[in-house]
């Protein structure tokens, strides 16, 4: 088996050949078109690999070269509406150990996208529209609060882009009903989390899906939590402890983080849920490091950081709202 990076795919509308994990188990089928969220997909690896031994005819007789050029490639360029395209794209996949229903799993990301379709798309800035959402979210998540065990059991399953704020928004809701918040806070929480990441709808969408940044794209990218404030409080006319939630959700602890580098009881509870639930599930979905296999390995390193990044209270009750040692692997629950 011979290592490549994702990159050295990006020249291939096809999938030139199989491409296994580093367990040698196939993740893709060669000949699959090679759409910008399977590249995205293709980055949560830690390693990918090819079998220099296997080719691969085409439906015309001819063999698919496998040969990977060393010298390399860019990100392929993708527009506004490739973008969009993917993240509109039905999607039927489903957490097999979920203690959500299936259907409700698909019934979830299928009101968000339309939630986000009518802003994205026809520019209907309506507070009911996500408020419908938020309420689905909730109905369905409350009534199991009290009997998850791993918080794998209520993972969404899919492209990055459209389960992401929905996974955030969940764990939040676990999280703030842990700290025995009030109902009203669990609902503006939830609210906040799902749309927490709104101002990237305005980041240039290859900024988005690029693997390594340059310091002046981090630095854009770094604008989503202003530019997602300045959407909710001028658009939708949202209140503002709702808009400063989102504001805040990349400010550390210590001070560490953006886009002002407030620190301590600066930084609203909201926020502070917020901003552990969303580093949680950019880790699990290998936004932050490679490697992570599990849960576990994902609470492990939130430890790590510890109070750098969270408080105290925040930190500890959401390690300790189910069970830590949850093993099970990612590559197993999708189907």
């Amino acid at each position: 088996m011979k290592q490549i990076r994702t990159e050295d795919l990006i020249e291939h509308q096809a999938l030139p050949y199989n491409i296994y994990n580093e367990s040698g188990e196939k993740i893709f089928e060669a000949g699959k078109i090679l759409t910008p969220g399977k590249l995205l997909q293709l980055r949560y690896f830690s390693a990918i690999y090819i079998d220099e031994n296997e080719t691969k005819e085409n439906p015309d007789g001819t063999i698919l070269a496998h040969t990977i050029k060393d010298s390399p490639k860019e990100d392929k360029k993708v527009s506004e509406r490739e973008f969009w395209n993917e993240f509109f794209k039905e999607d039927f996949k489903v957490n097999s150990t979920s203690v959500i229903e299936v259907q409700e799993q698909l019934g979830v990301k299928k009101v968000y996208q339309q939630a986000m379709s009518s802003y994205i798309m026809h520019e209907v800035s309506n507070q009911e529209v996500f408020t419908e959402v938020r309420d689905r979210i909730i109905e369905v998540v409350m009534p199991l609060a009290e009997n998850v065990v791993y918080r794998s059991q209520v993972q969404l399953m899919g492209e990055y882009y459209q389960i992401h704020s929905l996974n955030v928004a969940i764990l939040s809701i676990l999280l703030a009903t842990k700290l025995k918040l009030k109902e009203i806070a669990i609902n503006d929480i939830a609210l906040a989390a799902m749309l927490h990441d709104i101002g990237k709808a305005k980041i240039d969408k290859n900024i988005l899906l690029k693997a390594n940044l340059t310091p002046k794209e981090q630095k854009v990218l770094q604008l989503h939590p202003q530019i997602g404030y300045k959407l909710l409080k001028n658009d939708f006319g949202f209140p503002e402890h709702i808009c400063r939630a989102v504001l805040e959700h990349h400010e550390n602890y210590d001070g560490s983080g953006y886009p002002y580098g407030i620190s301590d009881t600066q930084i609203s509870l909201y926020s502070q849920i917020i901003n552990i639930c969303n580093y949680y599930d950019n880790l699990i979905s290998g936004r932050v490091r490679t490697g992570i296999r599990n849960s576990k390995d994902a609470l492990k390193i939130i430890l790590e950081l510890g109070s750098k990044n969270f408080s105290s209270q925040v930190l500890y009750t959401f390690v300790n709202m189910s069970s830590y040692n949850d093993t099970i692997p990612f590559k197993d629950m999708e189907r």
